[in-house]
């Protein structure tokens, strides 16, 4: 997941609903990292705004990711997606209107 500033989860709890004004089914909640953690070591992929994103999607090839949303729904998302996008769905009230991710 996703922690940092404008992130569902800012702070130790994470945010309320309330907070989430771009829209729970615009916002990540959970995503598949290319790089692997054992889940018995909780580690999170910091988002800091003027850093290079995480790589997203399995090693070896994968052409997509599998990504679940604030609104409980997951989705799988085709990669590459424009790292522009890939912020807007991060953070959690920046405004932006996301692009259709479904289009080939």
């Amino acid at each position: 997941m996703f922690t940092g500033k404008d992130t569902v989860f800012d702070g130790v709890e994470g945010v309320g609903f309330a907070k989430i004004v771009d829209g729970t089914s615009d916002t990540l909640l959970v995503v598949e990292a290319a790089e692997s953690v054992p889940w018995t070591k909780p580690e999170e992929l910091v988002y800091d705004p003027e850093k290079p994103l995480p790589k997203l999607g399995l090693k070896g090839g994968k052409d997509a990711f599998l990504a679940a949303f604030a609104d409980g729904s997951v989705r799988r998302i085709k990669l590459p997606v424009p790292e522009e996008t890939l912020r807007w769905l991060i953070t959690i009230n920046d405004g932006n209107v996301i692009p259709d991710l479904d289009k080939e």
